[in-house]
């Protein structure tokens, strides 16, 4: 039963994520066919509109020829006035928006093109409104007009190239007041009769007129340039459509130069091409900025929309593919505005690898749940990153993960740090392993040292004890000697052994004692051993035996042996002191690998194989880490009584056997001390 409601619950979620895909189809088919249509229909309405544009210019040609062409002119100069200021309040509605301060720039223009055009319009020859004036005044318009208009654009085409500073708006009130201020002083020029003459009636055209239109060409030209080499801030039918115009409107400068009358033909098609050039001008900005204004309006900032998504679609692929771990985190903090928790906003993929939690079970949950030992260290770095924006870098140790991590921790904005972290556990290891192997070849290279002078100075002071023991035994033979003389000589006997024993212990750390090897079997030699190393031993301590009965042979020096024995059950005994206690001595036998070996206080390793070990162990009081550190430095003791050579010469015995030695030690816990040596034969 349950099953069947899982499998129609399965077959009803399957269903439904199959209609959804369906209808999401649905929409991308429908959405593409309307951009189609769309698209389509644009290009039917612009041929319709290029269509009444040609029978326009037809009839309005027809009206220049057959009919009045004061009439033509006016309709001519009306449409461009009526497109021009069209183009101003499209502009100036959207001035909080358009971030393209060449259609912001060309549109407050506009405006003041437009009126100087329809005070030219006003002005010209047979309206009759400004009586007194020939036909020089028109054309002074006509010229101011074309030169604000052909500079206007010469100067929006270089804003083209300034780099775009997102939030940075273009002055719109100082350049509208700028341009109004501009405009009223070419009027008061032209009027007052500061203003070049442009027209003479009867001659035509003045040097000025035509200089003057041959440079707005030249204008032209240069701002057609810088807006092609820019092209890519406009959509490329509205930069086609603003190249148009342009050149459109050089040809009507060209045309303007050669005419006589004011009603000559080339008047005549010098304002055709102006219908043209601002039909055009109609068509980029008007009628686009109607019907796409994302196309045109807001490019740019459908523009930075798009970068801005892009952009953001790297750092993603970055956040999502980099090694090292990254979280975003709020702090969470007391009424007194102290840190006392953080909440996970974001982790990516790295996170969720180096730390074993799935971003779907922290995002949005609080650290303390997850990280409850490493709080008080993380909210002491973080909270102070987080509440006063300072970033930090410091390594931190995770005892839950026992892990090394590397953190670098700043504030995107207040009461909240974003940390990036690696893992460096092996690295630390790596270091760690680097110093101790330098340490310890730092120390081996010391004792060695020590050990060959200690050798030296033992071979030679040994060499002269022979020399002193040999006579004092001589003369101790003399039978006549008085008892005075006698107890004194054996007591100088007793001190020259002494030093003979200090001597040997010298030479057997260093390796230059006397080896006699012969094949030795470890638990006999211990039984054979064990009353001389009970007596080294205090009345209150218990003294044990652990032997293997059937162990392999080694290779050994016995008397070697027995030092070492001796010497280990003495510092065992020392270590547990007057109090009772426990003295174990066990054998055996161990397949031993490197990495057991590699424990080994010895400089050189053994190689792994069998070996056969002596372990001594006892109750007494133990060693700190400081302590084994130094265990086996020659003359190096805890105790006044000692000389601190009886460690040293057990380090050397095992180093002169090709052996290992490891000590086990704690401080209240005792300590076991691990003699391995190698099986004779392999």
């Amino acid at each position: 039963m349950h099953q069947r409601l899982n499998d129609e619950a399965s077959t009803d979620h399957n269903c439904q994520a199959g209609r959804v895909s369906a209808s999401r189809a649905d929409v991308d088919q429908l959405s593409a066919a309307a951009i189609s249509i769309a698209s389509g229909s644009r290009r039917s309405t612009a041929l319709i509109q290029w269509i009444l544009v040609g029978l326009v210019v037809a009839g309005l040609y027809l009206t220049a020829r057959h009919a009045s062409y004061l009439l033509f002119h006016s309709l001519v100069e009306l449409f461009s006035i009526l497109v021009a200021w069209t183009f101003f309040v499209v502009v100036w509605s959207t001035r909080h928006y358009l971030d393209n301060a060449y259609l912001l720039l060309l549109g407050i223009a506009s405006l003041f093109i437009g009126s100087i055009d329809l005070v030219h319009t006003l002005a010209y020859k047979g309206m009759g409104v400004f009586v007194g004036y020939d036909a020089d005044l028109p054309t002074q318009l006509w010229i101011a007009a074309r030169y604000v208009q052909a500079l206007t654009l010469l100067l929006a085409s270089v804003l083209l190239w300034r780099p775009a500073v997102p939030g940075l708006r273009w002055p719109v009130r100082p350049a509208l007041i700028g341009y109004a201020v501009v405009t009223a002083l070419l009027l008061w020029a032209i009027f007052a009769g500061l203003f070049p003459a442009c027209y003479i009636e009867g001659t035509g055209l003045t040097p000025f007129k035509r200089i003057s239109e041959y440079l707005i060409c030249v204008i032209l030209v240069v701002a057609g340039v810088l807006l092609w080499l820019r092209r890519d801030r406009f959509e490329p039918d509205v930069v086609r459509l603003l190249m148009g115009s342009i050149l459109a409107t050089i040809g009507a400068e060209l045309a303007f130069t050669l005419y006589v009358g004011v009603y000559d033909f080339s008047n005549l098609v010098g304002h055709l091409l102006k219908i043209a050039a601002f039909f055009m001008l109609f068509r980029a900005i008007v009628v686009t900025g109607l019907e796409r204004p994302f196309a045109l309006i807001f490019r740019e900032l459908t523009q930075r929309q798009t970068a801005l998504a892009e952009s953001e679609a790297r750092y993603r692929q970055l956040f999502n593919t980099m090694s090292e771990g990254f979280v975003l985190s709020e702090v969470i903090c007391d009424a007194s505005g102290a840190p006392v928790d953080y909440r996970f906003l974001d982790v990516n993929p790295a996170f969720e690898r180096l730390t074993g939690l799935r971003a779907a079970d922290v995002i949005g949950q609080r650290a303390l749940q997850f990280f409850p030992s490493a709080m008080t260290h993380w909210l002491e770095v973080c909270g102070r990153v987080a509440l006063t924006g300072q970033p930090l870098q410091f390594d931190v140790y995770s005892q839950q993960l026992d892990r090394h991590f590397k953190v670098s921790a700043y504030s995107p904005r207040p009461g909240h740090f974003a940390a990036v972290f690696d893992d460096i556990t092996e690295r630390q290891r790596a270091e760690a392993e680097r110093l101790e192997t330098q340490r310890r070849l730092l120390q081996s290279q010391r004792l060695e040292s020590l050990g060959r002078l200690a050798g030296g100075v033992a071979h030679n002071f040994n060499n002269l004890l022979q020399g002193i023991l040999g006579n004092i035994e001589l003369t101790l033979m003399t039978a006549d000697l008085l008892p005075d003389d006698r107890h004194q000589l054996e007591a100088a006997l007793e001190s020259g052994q002494q030093a003979a024993k200090l001597t040997r212990q010298m030479l057997a750390y260093s390796g230059r004692g006397r080896f006699v090897v012969e094949s030795v079997n470890l638990s006999r030699l211990v039984e054979e051993c064990a009353a001389m190393l009970s007596a080294a031993l205090g009345p209150e301590v218990t003294f044990r035996l652990q032997l293997e009965a059937d162990l392999p042979s080694v290779e050994a020096d016995v008397g070697q042996v027995q030092q070492l024995l001796l010497n280990l059950v003495s510092n065992a005994s020392e270590a547990i002191g007057e109090g009772a206690g426990q003295v174990t001595i066990s054998t055996g036998q161990e397949l031993c690998d490197s990495d057991t070996l590699s424990r080994s206080r010895t400089e050189e390793k053994p190689p792994p194989g069998r070996y056969v070990y002596l372990e001594v162990a006892d109750t007494g009081e133990g060693m700190d880490a400081a302590t084994q550190e130094r265990l086996f430095e020659p003359f190096f003791s805890t105790r006044f009584t000692g000389r601190g050579l009886g460690m040293a010469a057990v380090l050397g015995i095992v180093r002169g056997h090709g052996g290992a030695i490891m000590v086990d030690s704690a401080v209240g816990q005792g300590t076991t001390v691990h003699v391995y040596f190698p099986v004779a034969g392999g």
